[in-house]
């Protein structure tokens, strides 16, 4: 049974080989941790696909360029 232990000023979960295999887990993956009520749901971080310098680049200067009309577009 995983029990919840000390790691400095923080705290951890340990988990068996079995549960992160069972959700494609391996030692230093990202994980988000969503709580809802009494209840945390652990899932692996979505990774975004690494991009080819020209179109991250692109990105960027888009970002740029566009950066206040986007942040008045999220709100």
């Amino acid at each position: 049974m995983p029990k919840v232990i000390k790691i400095g000023n923080s705290y951890g979960v340990v988990l068996s080989k079995e549960c992160m295999a069972s959700i494609g887990l391996a030692p230093g993956d990202d994980v988000e941790i969503t709580a809802r009520g009494s209840l945390l749901e652990l899932q692996p971080m979505v990774k975004r696909p690494k991009l080819r310098p020209e179109l991250e680049q692109a990105f960027e200067r888009t970002i740029e360029k566009f950066d206040d009309d986007l942040r008045r577009l999220a709100q």
